[in-house]
C-alpha cells in the first residue's frame, strides 16, 4: 500500500483493534505461561494447567469467531424454528464446563417462529460465554414471548468490562432487528426484545 492510498483510521475502528488486540493477547499469554510450566510441574498442577490451557482455548477461540463474524457477517436467512430450539441450542454450544453453569427458563418453548436461527443462538452463545467467564455464580436464562416479540433474559455472571466479542455481537443483534438493554443493579441483566414473524404450526 502506498502512502497516498492510506486512510484515516475510524476512532471507533481504532478502539475495537486495540479491543481484539487485547482480548486475544490475554489467553496467548496465559497459554504461554502454562506451557513454560509444565516441565517441571507435579503431576498434579499438570493437570490444573492442562485444564486452564483448555479455557484459555475455548477464550481464544471465543475470540476468534468474533473475529470472523466481523470480517465476514453471516447472511441472515430466517427460518421456522422454536423458541425452545434456539435457546437450548446456545446453551449447548457452550464448553460444558460453562454450559452447567446456565440454568435455562422458556415460556413457550414450542411457539413456532420465523427468525434466522443460527445467528440469534451464536449471538445468545457469545452472551453466555461472557457472563459464565470469570465466576462460579449461575447465570439465568429466560425466554418468553410476548405477542409479536421475543424477549430473552441473561441474568448474573460476569461483571468485568465489555469485550470486543460482545460488541461484535450487539452489532449482529441489532442487524437481525434486535433491541438490547443492559443494566446493573443488584445483578447483571441483558435483555433482548427481538419483533419476531409467526410461523404456521
Amino acid at each position: 500500500m502506498t502512502p497516498s492510498s492510506k486512510t484515516t483510521s475510524d476512532p471507533q475502528d481504532a478502539q475495537l483493534a486495540r479491543a481484539i488486540a487485547r482480548d486475544l493477547e490475554l489467553p496467548l499469554a496465559a497459554m504461554r505461561a502454562a506451557i513454560k510450566g509444565l516441565p517441571s510441574a507435579s503431576a498434579k498442577l499438570v493437570s490444573v494447567l492442562a485444564e486452564g490451557l483448555l479455557n484459555e482455548l475455548d477464550h481464544l477461540d471465543h475470540g476468534i469467531a468474533g473475529l470472523v463474524e466481523l470480517s465476514a457477517p453471516h447472511e441472515l436467512r430466517p427460518t421456522k424454528c422454536t423458541v425452545g430450539e434456539v435457546i437450548y441450542g446456545a446453551q449447548m454450544a457452550l464448553p460444558i464446563k460453562r454450559r452447567k453453569q446456565v440454568l435455562v427458563a422458556i415460556e413457550g418453548s414450542h411457539e413456532p417462529l420465523m427468525v434466522d436461527a443460527i445467528e440469534l443462538g451464536r449471538c445468545l452463545s457469545s452472551l453466555l460465554f461472557d457472563a459464565t467467564g470469570c465466576t462460579n455464580e449461575p447465570v439465568l436464562l429466560h425466554g418468553h414471548i410476548n405477542e409479536l416479540q421475543l424477549e430473552i433474559s441473561i441474568v448474573g455472571g460476569n461483571t468485568e468490562s465489555d469485550s470486543f466479542e460482545e460488541a461484535v455481537t450487539l452489532h449482529e443483534l441489532a442487524r437481525l432487528g434486535a433491541q438490547v438493554n443492559k443494566a446493573q443493579a443488584l445483578k447483571r441483566t441483558i435483555t433482548i426484545s427481538l419483533p419476531l414473524m409467526k410461523a404456521s404450526a
